[in-house]
């Protein structure tokens, strides 16, 4: 089977996927019966956005945030107007979604401009599953392969595998992080955890993986 066929397959699976990892409301198509590549038509609504800021609370991450709501909601137009403010490959991806259908071409060039930015490449293939062109496992691929120490890589493996649990096993020590770490706001805590991994022992290095793991970054976690 092709990867194009397998996708094709499992379209209601991928689209239940979607939207319960990427976290926005899309329009699900399909009753989960298989279909041929001949068969197989444009999906209604828009791909979903997902954009992995973590912690930054500057303005344009907020814009971004704010974006994303107004696109998840429906109003493309508003969401486009704030991601148009910057320049950033986030705003260049939010603006392409936000001309949908208009704006697969420009995921495409994006593509091709970025081939190792796992958020290009998670979103074209959405947008290839949405408008039912080129291949949107060669897209999930490319972001495991290009930017395996990322939530987007998480992410393109849920659509990869969507018969499989979502996300990745989170190990779960049998010890709590000590309260100087969790009384810190949350964009601190994994900075902390790395001083005390830097100068500790095995616990210390332990509480620094879980930290990465739960923010996305399962490669460094895997190093810590």
């Amino acid at each position: 089977m092709t990867a194009r066929a397998r996708i094709l397959g499992l379209v209601a699976l991928v689209s239940a996927a979607a939207v319960a990892v990427v976290g926005v409301a899309v329009v699900s198509a399909g009753d989960g019966s298989d279909e041929s590549a001949a068969e197989a038509k444009p999906r209604p609504g828009r791909p979903p956005l997902s954009l992995s800021l973590g912690f930054r609370a500057d303005a344009e991450a907020r814009d971004l945030r704010r974006g994303a709501e107004l696109y998840a909601a429906g109003d493309q137009h508003a969401a486009g107007a704030l991601f148009a403010r910057h320049d950033s490959l986030e705003s260049k991806v939010g603006l392409a979604l936000a001309g949908w259908p208009g704006g697969y071409d420009r995921l495409e060039q994006l593509a091709k401009l970025y081939p190792e930015s796992g958020l290009v490449q998670l979103h074209l293939g959405l947008a290839r599953l949405w408008a039912d062109r080129g291949d949107p496992v060669a897209a999930w691929q490319a972001v495991g392969e290009a930017a395996p120490d990322t939530p987007y890589a998480v992410l393109a493996g849920n659509l990869l595998f969507p018969n499989l649990p979502r996300g990745l096993p989170t190990f779960v020590p049998s010890f709590s992080a000590p309260r100087e770490i969790t009384r810190l706001a949350p964009a601190r805590q994994l900075a902390a955890l790395r001083v005390r991994a830097e100068r500790g022992g095995v616990r210390e290095h332990l509480l620094y993986g879980v930290g990465l793991q739960r923010v996305g970054r399962p490669v460094s976690a895997r190093k810590a």
